[in-house]
């Protein structure tokens, strides 16, 4: 039996199963009274439907008068709100903006692209085209089109990105031509990690003995402006500052015809060339490509207007009349839907296989099965984290591909035109963790957002677009018959304001998180929970503009900070991310093309999984947009914005991915330590290396010495920082806080240990230590071994120099630096030494007053005066070994350049008297 009760209009929550169904309802009913949630969800709270305009007017209504108020935040990223008192979800439904039949709507159609596969260059005009094979242009990613071929008597069709290919050249405007070798496409290389690339000496055969022998036979003597040879290009080309310019050369128009002929001529009859070489390099296709024409050939549906737009279009490409019968072709057809009211479109998810049905002309199975979730021909591109509303792209596969032989089909919208901008992989303005970790906020990317989504509520109304990659010969007849219904039952219409609004307020509320975050106390800031808080806000502001990420570390974010559900509970249409549901399924006969055995096929790009199960449960989105689960703001009592501390975490993997170094490195780095990374030290000399485990004091019930009486010691030192937040009434009592005699008495025996436990060893892995001492000696270590005298009983080989004070004021500078001081990161020793954090973090500590500081510095230098040594510390390491001609080492001995050998370096105070008795150990 299921327990259940309407919680809002048209929506019905089902206890057991934690589960919300939509339905319609002429009347809302009211909301019950529900408890505040206990855990890190926002389970069983009452529900309202919000249209998109509801949801915008809550948030002003919010926002009017409580700038940064945790109240507008929360309702944002979490869809909660207060609703006479009562804690409330919201689910957003954009369907209640469905297109109505009265809404004026125009339509228009275009081509966009053109793809020709040929044996010959066919263009009719000049050609650019690179002197030397290019080692890094060529196709690297899908276009959708698979080509042919029988490599090792097997037939196999192959994707064009995983040929060996590269740009040959380009011509008119911002069209290309690339030249491909299929017979080079073997299995092994197409898994590579770069499979459409040639080797250098590819590249060299195809110049030497196709190209530059078919320039000189059909040039002349403008041979002599080309490269002798590849290697003499590539010494031109290179750049004092690293990289290549490399030269282009235009071909005349009355030779580009028969230019791909004449190279497999010369490759073909070259004696030179074995006959392996000879088959690869003359077994050459060319693809041309004809992009980014559809503002130019916008034209009314209807066939007449197909055709004459067609013909302009050929006759602009520089292409032959006659190119239908000179290779196979496909055309890029496009209709875009304007709304006459200047409202933004959208695509409708729930509609996309009858759109694909309608568009292709396949039957409606088909168009059901390659539209569906677990389909690998299909991937869908959520709208600003509207669930309901989304593009997607599909390969329909030959069963599919309905009466225009459609290969490709694509629905998006023009709003992602105002941020488009390609830049280190993504297609679009983008935030990094490291700006949202930034101290200054908002980050610039955030301050630019808000500019474009602000002008764009007045200036960028959306339409929707469709695209169909079909071979030439249907150009004029795809997506022209269309039913107007079945268009308008595929799109939501929303107010331009409302619309962008809805972005700019998701941004607002992320960007004051972020704020808030950066004016907090930094141990607080960098929590797991709080840097999911982090990570999760820039993955939103990240995908309110562009298809959300959904790579491996963001979905183990996603699993990490959005809400879930059982795996059988879950609906298909809330899933986060595809491989959120089982990873492997057996692939149904009715999704796979005609031939294809029986298989299991993994879902597309995902690694094998070794890492311990991340979160129990499928992370879903059941409200209509995505939400966050649980967040703990200011007014909760926590001094930092973060999630609930009883939910998952991010698993240690995806930090690397998000924030581009460790959990460990990311506190190193924004607590307040006073150690930075090594680029923020420019100028100054760093030094890296290997080095051994860290070793601590051991603890023991005997109460330590105080060698320090502070003139204040009642002083003490500001405790660890305690997160106050209701979550952690079960966190354990921390520890009352220290004075700071026990402060300086507890680092003295840590740093004691520290020093001689990093003590180098001469490289070799059969060379002894330099230092006598077995690991658990070094752990028990106290401040007399400072004062030891007789340097044998402690180093097989050690160089010493009597100090001055300058000499000693250094050292300690650097043993121990004062406040403000700043330490790369990945320097020697010195990070690794749990004292050196320990003093770092309280020195900078902003809650450490600075004559606290300067007492405990001036305490800790003094007894270390009273010392009869220490190391020689400078800035980059601890314990230098290099020679140096003011210190005597001992025993004497020389390296294999017959100089001094290294040993560490120590400073002697004047009034000490040292002796160094050699053994049969030493040296």
């Amino acid at each position: 039996m299921f327990k259940f009760e309407v919680v809002a209009a048209g929506v019905l929550y089902i206890q057991s199963l934690n589960k919300y169904i939509v339905f319609s309802l002429p009347d809302p009913l009211p909301s019950p009274i529900m408890p505040p949630p206990q855990g890190p969800y926002n389970y069983g709270l009452p529900l309202v439907r919000h249209s998109l305009k509801d949801f915008v007017v809550r948030a002003k209504d919010l926002s009017r008068d409580n700038v940064d108020d945790a109240l507008y935040q929360d309702f944002l990223l979490t869809g909660v709100y207060s609703e006479d008192g009562v804690r409330t979800q919201a689910f957003l439904d954009p369907l209640s903006d469905h297109v109505q039949p009265q809404e004026p709507l125009n339509i228009s159609r275009d081509y966009d692209s053109l793809l020709g596969i040929c044996a010959d260059i066919v263009v009719t005009c000049d050609l650019s085209m690179f002197a030397i094979p290019h080692p890094t242009f060529a196709l690297k990613s899908s276009i959708h089109v698979k080509y042919d071929v029988i490599i090792n008597d097997v037939e196999e069709s192959l994707d064009y990105h995983k040929i060996p290919n590269f740009e040959l050249g380009r011509f008119g405007p911002r069209h290309h031509i690339h030249a491909f070798f299929p017979l080079l496409a073997v299995s092994q290389r197409r898994n590579g990690s770069s499979p459409h690339q040639l080797t250098r000496r590819e590249r060299q055969i195809i110049y030497e003995h196709g190209i530059r022998p078919a320039i000189e036979f059909l040039l002349g003597d403008q041979v002599s402006e080309w490269p002798a040879t590849l290697e003499t290009e590539e010494i031109r080309a290179k750049k004092h500052l690293g990289g290549y310019a490399f030269a282009t050369k235009v071909i005349p128009s009355e030779v580009v015809e028969p230019l791909a002929q004449i190279i497999r001529g010369f490759i073909q009859s070259d004696p030179e060339l074995s006959a392996a070489d000879r088959a690869w390099a003359s077994d050459i296709f060319f693809l041309h490509t004809v992009r980014g024409t559809k503002n130019v050939t916008s034209h009314r549906v209807e066939v007449g207007a197909t055709h004459q737009a067609l013909e302009d279009f050929l006759a602009s490409s520089h292409l032959p009349p006659d190119l239908m019968s000179r290779g196979t072709w496909y055309i890029d057809v496009a209709i875009e839907i304007i709304s006459a009211s200047n409202r933004s479109l959208q695509w409708v998810a729930s509609k996309h296989s009858n759109l694909v049905q309608e568009f292709l002309v396949t039957e409606p199975r088909h168009a059901q099965r390659i539209t569906s979730i677990g389909s690998s021909k299909y991937a869908i591109d959520v709208s600003s984290h509207i669930t309901g509303l989304a593009g997607m792209r599909c390969s329909p596969g030959v069963l599919g591909q309905g009466q225009y032989q459609c290969k490709y089909v694509q629905l998006y919208t023009t709003d992602k035109a105002v941020v488009y901008n390609i830049d280190y992989g993504h297609h679009a303005k983008f935030l990094t963790t490291k700006e949202a970790m930034a101290d200054r906020q908002p980050a610039p990317t955030i301050s630019g957002l808000h500019t474009i989504y602000e002008q764009a509520t007045t200036s960028n109304p959306s339409h929707a677009r469709a695209e169909m990659r079909v071979p030439l010969q249907f150009a004029t007849r795809a997506l022209v018959f269309l039913d107007s219904a079945a268009l308008r039952s595929g799109l939501c219409s929303f107010d331009t304001a409302d619309w962008w609004s809805f972005r700019s307020h998701r941004l607002t509320a992320a960007s004051q998180v972020l704020s808030l975050q950066a004016s907090g106390i930094p141990q607080l800031r960098t929590t797991p929970q709080a840097l999911a808080l982090t990570a999760a806000c820039v993955w939103l502001i990240n995908g309110l503009h562009a298809r959300p990420d959904d790579h491996r570390a963001s979905r183990r974010l996603m699993d990490a900070v959005l809400p879930v559900t059982e795996e059988n509970e879950v609906e298909s249409s809330a899933i986060a991310y595809r491989s959120s549901l089982p990873r492997v399924r057996t692939v149904a006969r009715s999704d796979r093309e005609e031939g294809d055995p029986d298989e299991e096929e993994e879902q597309e790009e995902e690694e094998e999984e070794d890492e311990e199960e991340y979160v129990i449960g499928v992370a879903h989105n059941p409200f209509g947009v995505v939400f966050f689960r649980y967040i703990l703001f200011v007014d909760d009592d926590v001094e930092v914005p973060r999630f609930h501390v009883n939910g998952p975490e991010l698993p240690e993997s995806a930090y690397g991915p998000l924030f581009s170094m460790s959990l460990a490195q990311v506190k190193d780095k924004y607590s307040p330590t006073g150690m930075v990374p090594k680029s923020m030290l420019l100028g100054k000399r760093v030094t890296t290396n290997k080095r051994p485990s860290t070793l601590y004091v051991q603890q023991t019930d005997t109460p330590a010495a105080q060698p320090f009486d502070f003139a204040a010691p009642h002083r003490l030192v500001p405790p660890d920082v305690v997160d106050a937040g209701h979550d952690m009434d079960d966190a354990e009592t921390p520890p009352p806080p220290e004075s700071l005699n026990d402060f300086a008495t507890s680092l003295l025996c840590q740093f004691v240990v520290d020093v001689i436990g990093r003590s180098p060893n001469p490289r070799g892995a059969t060379n002894s230590s330099y230092v006598k001492l077995t690991a658990d000696e070094r752990q028990s270590v106290t401040e007399e071994i400072f004062n030891t005298p007789i340097l044998s009983d402690i180093f097989r080989s050690v160089a010493y120099k009597y100090g001055s004070r300058e000499d000693f004021d250094k050292a300690y500078y650097w043993l121990f630096p004062p406040r403000g001081v700043k330490i790369a990161d990945n320097i020697q020793n010195y990070p690794s030494c749990p004292y050196f954090k320990r003093w770092m973090m309280f020195a900078n500590d902003p809650r450490t007053s600075p004559a606290s500081v300067d007492e405990a510095r001036r305490a800790i230098v003094e007894r270390l005066r009273s010392w009869a040594w220490i190391p020689d510390a400078s800035q980059d390491r601890m314990w230098p070994t290099s020679t140096h001609k003011a210190f005597t080492r001992v025993p004497p001995a020389l390296d294999a350049r017959g100089k001094q050998a290294p040993a560490p370096r120590i400073l002697l105070r004047a009034t000490t008297k040292v002796e160094f008795v050699e053994d049969d150990e030493d040296e």
